[in-house]
């Protein structure tokens, strides 16, 4: 079970955030939920 998390960073960089959001945009469209883009995001 997934237990709660909250994440966090400082983003310092543009080409961090782009890196970022492009994996969090491939996991949307991949049609996962919430819940489970959590699960992949901290235990890949």
């Amino acid at each position: 079970m997934l237990e709660e998390m909250e994440y966090k960073t400082t983003i310092k960089t543009l080409p961090f955030l782009l890196l970022e959001m492009k994996k969090a945009a491939n996991l949307v469209l991949q049609g996962l939920k919430d819940n489970e883009i959590k699960e992949k995001w901290f235990f890949p």
